[in-house]
């Protein structure tokens, strides 16, 4: 059941994402020139290398997750690869910018700052961004409660002090995200965790009907992290 439920995620976690990652990004390039190739690690279902390639002549995707790459938005100017943070598909000193969006926290370590610094140009920007929407009150109200559910994750990690990589801002933001029923309950649900809490709750394995049916058009606060490197 563990692998219907990932894959159940995989597919709420393509269908709707928050507008976030191009917001942010306004944020760290909005005053950035044209960028010629941009590099998207841990790349989800594209959401956030579609964002990317706003600013660059080209992006690649690189994602480890096959379920995810499956559902990965097509796009012009973007290519999708199977790879990882600790190996990079893609040759020395050949991008611009690197982005990670919410995915640092499962590939920070030595080999994954090696990689990055190999792949990337001398002075290439290096973004790290992630965003935490605050859902459990939802949850709650709704009597799906991840009690007793503990997670190490860590929104906040980032590469300052990292050797090789020089910090240039680092900032925290509040923010609301305006969601349609149906994009909320496609949230709620693009969460293997989550996902097991709804099924549970509503004794299905196909909880969205249910779920959007409880849920009124609202806003849900999300807390934006982002900061902005060059690589040396």
């Amino acid at each position: 059941m563990r692998e219907r439920y990932d894959s159940a995620a995989a597919e709420h976690y393509a269908a709707y994402r928050p507008p976030l990652h191009r917001y942010i990004l306004s944020r760290l390039l909005g005053e950035t020139g044209p960028l010629a190739v941009g590099l998207d690690v841990g790349c989800g279902t594209g959401t956030s290398s579609v964002a990317l390639a706003e600013y660059c002549g080209h992006v690649y995707g690189v994602e480890p997750s096959r379920a995810m790459l499956a559902r990965a938005v097509p796009a012009g100017r973007v290519d999708y690869l199977h790879g990882s943070a600790e190996s990079v598909p893609l040759p020395a000193a050949s991008v611009d910018v690197v982005t990670f969006a919410g995915s640092l926290f499962y590939a920070d370590g030595p080999a994954t700052h090696r990689e990055i610094l190999r792949v990337a140009r001398p002075g290439a920007w290096v973004l790290v961004y992630d965003f935490e929407l605050l859902l459990h009150e939802i949850m709650d109200t709704l009597g799906a409660s991840l009690a007793g559910t503990s997670s190490s994750y860590d929104h906040r990690v980032n590469l300052s002090g990292v050797s090789g990589f020089t910090e240039r801002s680092v900032s925290e933001e509040r923010v609301e995200v305006p969601m349609l029923a149906g994009e909320q309950a496609h949230v709620l649900l693009s969460d293997s965790h989550r996902f097991d809490a709804f099924a549970r709750h509503y004794r299905t394995n196909e909880p969205f009907a249910r779920l959007k049916d409880e849920l009124g058009s609202g806003a849900i606060k999300a807390v934006l992290y982002y900061a902005a490197y060059q690589a040396e």
